[in-house]
């Protein structure tokens, strides 16, 4: 939880990769949420959601 709250992306990023990796059911709803927040275009286009977003839809995918 901390590592979600860091100021440093690169570090949210790797907690979001291990929810990813760990799975389990509330794991995957927070990742879920992660990419249901992710801006679109414009100004945001660098976005701390947007990464999160990203990061979240390549730890999904690697489950598959």
């Amino acid at each position: 939880e901390a590592a979600l709250e860091s100021k440093w992306w690169s570090l949210r990023v790797v907690a979001i990769q291990t929810m990813g990796r760990w799975g389990g059911a509330e794991n995957l709803e927070r990742l879920n949420a992660f990419m249901a927040a992710r801006a679109e275009g414009g100004r945001r286009y660098f976005s701390w959601e947007r990464v999160a977003a990203d990061a979240a839809k390549s730890a999904l995918m690697r489950r598959e």
